[in-house]
């Protein structure tokens, strides 16, 4: 186990908002599922916009592998492809595909400010985009080739819930003195709800395996922790904290056991380091420098 690592503290999984001792389960038995493939990004600096690359890991301990300039990777759920975005003179620029070997790069949006943070349907047939420009970005929609574009709500970050049928996203308020919040929408417009309210800069949620619940980054203990909530917003807890690393960026395996973040060491200038912590072991280990993950599992 990593020395970084000592510390972690994991909160034992909660079911229901209010937990009797003999309903209170950790789960026992490690996880059934290890990681097949990572995509990372990994900044390399530049002014006045930093250039980032994307790296992919085929394995867990091989050498990465760089793929192409950009940002925020996202695999589709075959496997095959990576939606990401780049960056720009003027900021963002569009989303981009390419094939997990480097081949076949394209174009698949064209908007007026750009953007970024993609998210492939389950299906593999739409990816969710956060598009810029105008007062607020704008949650859109699109075919994985870039067709029938729709916008769907105002927020940011948005993610497919693992039946495709609703979305969750983020959004600050215009004037920034309030509290952000995690919100979620029907996938066609519909339906739209507040989960979560919180004080932080950065939340970056995503979906338990079975949808009933989120998990999220957290500023409201002072150092970004990973917290779960149901989805009408109760039941909240602390997933995991470490005395040594703040977590964002949160995304667990198939079967809720484990988690990886991004993690940056509050005790020194930390780029970013993608980890991987087994919640029922309380322990974790870093699987790559570089932050912003997209993962698929394989089952064991």
């Amino acid at each position: 186990m990593n020395k970084w690592f000592s510390t972690l503290v994991v909160a034992a999984f909660l079911t229901i908002a209010v937990c009797e001792p003999a309903n209170c389960q950790e789960p026992q038995q490690a996880s059934k599922y290890s990681v097949k493939k990572l995509a990372f990004e990994v900044s390399g600096g530049g002014f006045p916009m930093p250039r980032s690359d994307i790296f992919v890991l085929e394995a867990t301990g091989a050498k990465p592998r760089r793929l192409v300039e950009g940002s925020n990777p996202a695999w589709s759920p075959d496997g095959g492809r990576i939606a990401y975005c780049v960056r720009s003179g003027n900021g963002y620029g569009e989303i981009q595909i390419i094939n997990q070997d480097g081949s076949g790069h394209a174009q698949v949006t064209k908007t007026r400010y750009g953007g970024c943070l993609p998210d492939w349907s389950p299906d593999g047939e739409k990816i969710a985009f956060t598009a810029h420009g105008g007062k607020t970005p704008k949650v859109v929609v699109i075919g994985k080739n870039g067709e029938n574009p729709t916008e769907i709500t105002n927020g940011y970050g948005a993610r497919w819930s693992p039946n495709g049928e609703q979305l969750l996203f983020c959004r600050h308020p215009e004037s920034h003195r309030e509290s952000a919040s995690i919100w979620i929408i029907n996938a066609d417009g519909t339906g739209e709800r507040k989960v979560i309210e919180d004080n932080s800069t950065v939340l970056e949620p995503s979906w338990s395996p079975g949808g009933a619940s989120i998990v999220f980054a957290s500023e409201r203990e002072k150092k970004s922790t990973i917290f779960r909530v149901n989805l009408d917003g109760t039941g909240l807890e602390r997933l995991a904290s470490d005395k040594e690393f703040a977590f964002f960026f949160p995304l667990l395996s198939p079967d809720g056991q484990q988690i990886i973040v991004d993690g940056y060491a509050t005790s020194s200038k930390s780029t970013g380091t993608v980890l991987l912590l087994e919640l029922a072991g309380h322990s974790g280990k870093v699987l790559a420098q570089g932050i912003h993950p997209s993962v698929l599992w394989q089952k064991e």
